[in-house]
């Protein structure tokens, strides 16, 4: 590849816009391929808690290549945000939460009040974006 300090404008866009289409195609590709991977992994996992069940076991071994066993995974969400926050309010229970700033409402803080939200910071970097024709 030539430096690009000596590339014109139009060829040093044009060879950005190459590099992110064929960085998209190949990422695309293997999203794809990983798919079909993805698939047979999730039908072992199923075939191994059936397993697991049929059993009364929660785990299989093997020497040469690892261990498979049950575990639980969690997750807990918002139902209902309203409910949810004044729980939190009348019980003084802030630790049940995971406070972040948003970014839209920040932004629409510092614009109407030329400050920040007390208690938070605010970043800036310039980048250079580039569309396609």
């Amino acid at each position: 590849m030539a430096q690009v300090q000596k590339l014109d404008d139009k060829t040093l866009l044009q060879f950005f816009i190459q590099l992110r289409d064929r960085r998209a195609k190949r990422k695309a590709d293997y999203t794809l391929d990983d798919a079909g991977d993805k698939s047979k992994q999730d039908g072992i996992e199923i075939e191994f808690l059936r397993r697991f069940d049929d059993r009364g076991i929660d785990n299989v071994s093997s020497r040469e290549f690892g261990t498979a066993y049950r575990s639980t995974r969690s997750s807990a969400t918002v139902a209902d945000r309203d409910v949810f926050t004044n729980y939190i309010k009348e019980h003084d229970a802030w630790e049940l939460a995971d406070v972040r700033v948003s970014k839209t409402g920040a932004l629409q803080f510092r614009e109407e009040h030329d400050d920040l939200i007390p208690g938070t910071n605010w970043s800036e970097t310039q980048v250079v974006n580039f569309r396609r024709k």
